[in-house]
């Protein structure tokens, strides 16, 4: 393999338990999570050059999408940073790449792992086709549109027994183990670091998931508040019944757009609310 794509969230890194530590407005607990980021981020890029990929590209895909310092990366490391990007999280993936690494993710909205959800916190749940889908899954059908596999994961214990469950035996580089959804079991650093090099290092004898296809897409979220489900609806026209929203598809990228959107959406709605 020689060029790699790594999609960066956050909410798997080691020590990362509380929402206040991943979002730059609580600023001194957010101070906490950027120099684990760098840390874990750069073991498993030395690992992947010591394996002889020639070209890595990180997508920061949290929130603000300007989590990584592109100074504190290798030089040689091309950054893909801020939003809006049209698709988000996988955002300049195309069939140049090799393979595609799940970096520091979490697992789905209502799950025990820590700081679960799935693309926003104030979805209840989202389905797509009837079940119940992770950001892991939703991106790797994007990546599938490629034809590229997802080589390598990180995250808790949770996410790693899921996305294994959901994707197939994929490699999972363990962080942390979860006690809920805001405490965790930490591991010792210098293991941890140690467990990223040598995933990057040997990425090229990991088992190559290839996430399966599908004709058609029907896409359903589950709102914690009805109230929000309606307001969306009534902006948007898509199919409300009681806190969901539906909307099909035979585009991929037009349903991950679409969730995208509603996710922008709900946040906004949300702010809004608390400003009243």
């Amino acid at each position: 393999m020689r060029k790699i794509y790594i999609s960066a969230d956050v909410e798997g890194l080691n020590g990362i338990t509380s929402f206040r530590q991943v979002f730059p407005e609580f600023v001194s607990d957010y101070a906490q999570m950027q120099p684990q980021l760098h840390l874990e981020l750069n073991s498993l890029i030395n690992g992947l050059k010591k394996a002889g990929i020639e070209e890595i590209v990180v997508n920061d895909a949290h929130n603000t999408m300007t989590n990584i310092c592109l100074s504190l990366l290798p030089s040689d490391v091309k950054l893909i940073s801020g939003k809006p990007k049209k698709v988000s999280m996988m955002y300049g993936l195309d069939e140049t790449f090799d393979g595609v690494i799940f970096f520091a993710y979490h697992s789905k909205a209502g799950s025990k792992g820590v700081l679960a959800h799935t693309f926003n916190m104030y979805f209840k749940n989202v389905y797509l086709n009837g079940e119940k889908f992770s950001e892991a899954q939703l991106n790797a059908i994007y990546a599938r549109k490629f034809n590229l596999p997802i080589l390598l994961a990180s995250g808790d214990d949770i996410f790693a027994k899921e996305i294994q469950k959901d994707l197939g035996n994929i490699y999972v580089v363990k962080t942390k183990s979860a006690i809920s959804n805001s405490a965790a079991i930490c591991e010792k650093n210098t293991d941890l670091l140690d467990n990223y090099e040598y995933a990057g290092q040997n990425i090229n004898n990991f088992e190559k998931i290839l996430y399966k296809e599908y004709k058609n897409y029907e896409l359903l979220i589950e709102f914690e508040d009805e109230i929000f489900a309606q307001n969306i609806a009534q902006k948007t026209k898509l199919r409300n019944t009681s806190n969901t929203i539906s909307f099909t598809s035979k585009d991929y990228e037009e349903i991950y757009t679409t969730l995208q959107k509603l996710s922008s959406m709900t946040t906004l709605q949300k702010n809004q609310t608390l400003q009243v």
